[in-house]
């Protein structure tokens, strides 16, 4: 016989702000992802109990403007260390661009820290591709024997991380593996 299995109780404002809380606090991240987890248990407790989800999410959304507006999230600087985080990855501009609009991320604050890696002179695509090369070994990080031989893959490789073909060949025309 299957285990019982626990019927989570009704969803009160008072619960939600309790996850919401908790949540922050293990997770972090942008207000997109709170909106989501807290819609999923109101989405629950409406299908298992009956709730008036259409309040519940009036609540939950007066949590997320209080957290936010106490500073336990942080859109804009969330968009900024993980753009800095994937270019320092190797990660194309345009890739970050997309992997933070798709966080759920505001078009202004994704702008903002676009902007913000632009204005960066040593954060360029080329080093952008030149990480990458550096952390898949390729080109130049690769034993000598086998540059050759792996020359024309390599390319591709960059090239479809999302880097243009010059960058590319730029990033793998690096002299020093260090």
């Amino acid at each position: 016989m299957p285990p019982e299995v626990r019927q989570a109780p009704p969803l009160s404002p008072a619960r939600m702000r309790r996850l919401a809380e908790h949540y922050v606090e293990r997770f972090g991240g942008p207000s997109a992802n709170l909106r989501r987890m807290l819609k999923r248990h109101i989405d629950r407790s409406a299908r298992e109990h009956g709730t008036d989800s259409r309040s519940l999410i009036q609540q939950g959304e007066a949590i997320i403007a209080e957290l936010c507006e106490a500073g336990a999230i942080n859109d804009a600087l969330y968009a900024e260390g993980k753009a800095r985080s994937l270019r320092e990855r190797g990660t194309p501009a345009r890739m970050i661009a997309m992997k933070l609009r798709l966080r759920g991320l505001d078009p202004q604050h994704v702008q903002r820290a676009m902007d913000e890696l632009a204005s960066d002179p040593a954060d360029s695509e080329l080093a952008a591709a030149k990480a990458l090369v550096r952390r898949r070994r390729l080109g130049p990080h690769r034993p000598a024997d086998k540059r050759e031989a792996y020359r024309q893959k390599d390319l591709a490789a960059v090239v479809r991380a999302g880097f243009g073909f010059d960058v590319a060949r730029r990033a793998l025309a690096g002299l020093d593996p260090d």
